[in-house]
C-alpha cells in the first residue's frame, strides 16, 4: 500500500483517505472472488457409526476346536445376526474388531460376526450339587518347634536368644 501511495503522489493523510476508495475498487476487480463462487473446504463430520469402525482395534486369532475364539482371557463364540451359533472349521484365521464403543465383532472369511462371551464352567454347580465337607478347604498342618524334623533349627533358635546366654554363663 505505501508503494501504491508513492507511485500515486500522495504525501497527506488527507489525500490517502481520498485516493483510498478508488484504490480499493482497483484491489478487489483484481483479486476478489464473488460470494458464493467457492464451496466449503470441510469435510463432512463422518457418523457415529463410521467413527466406531475406524477408531476399532484389530486382532488375529485362531477358532478352536469348539468354535471359540479366545480374546482377553475370555472365550467368544462367533454369533449370526439371526443370533444362532456360526460354526466354522477348527483353525481358521478371524480377525477381532473391538470397536470404540467397546463391542466386539469378529470377521471370518469375510463374514462379520457378532461374538458372544462364553462364560467359565465351574467344577460344580451351585444349585445340584450339595456341599460335603470335602469340599472345604483343609487347614495347612504347621508343626511345633519341639517336632523331631525341626528339633536343629529349635536349638538354633534358642542359641541366638541372648537372655537365654546371659543366664548359662552367670
Amino acid at each position: 500500500m505505501v508503494i501504491e501511495l508513492r507511485l500515486a503522489g500522495i504525501t497527506t493523510i488527507e489525500e490517502a483517505n481520498q485516493f483510498l476508495p478508488t484504490y480499493l475498487k482497483e484491489f478487489n476487480a483484481l483479486f476478489s472472488l464473488p460470494v458464493n463462487h467457492t464451496r466449503s473446504v470441510f469435510e463432512k463430520q463422518p457418523s457415529d457409526r463410521e467413527i466406531n469402525h475406524i477408531l476399532s482395534v484389530l486382532s488375529c486369532r485362531k477358532l478352536d476346536g469348539g468354535n471359540c475364539i479366545r480374546y482377553k482371557n475370555k472365550y467368544y463364540m462367533p454369533i449370526t445376526r439371526n443370533a444362532n451359533k456360526a460354526y466354522m472349521k477348527k483353525g481358521m484365521t478371524a480377525m477381532v474388531i473391538e470397536a470404540f464403543d467397546g463391542g466386539l465383532y469378529v470377521n471370518i472369511l469375510d463374514h462379520i460376526f457378532a461374538l458372544e462371551e462364553i462364560p467359565l464352567r465351574e467344577a460344580k454347580s451351585k444349585t445340584f450339587d450339595p456341599i460335603t465337607k470335602d469340599d472345604k478347604p483343609n487347614k495347612v498342618y504347621i508343626p511345633p518347634m519341639s517336632h523331631p524334623w525341626k528339633h536343629a533349627s529349635f536349638q538354633a533358635y534358642i542359641a541366638k536368644q541372648k537372655h537365654r546366654n546371659l543366664g548359662a554363663n552367670v
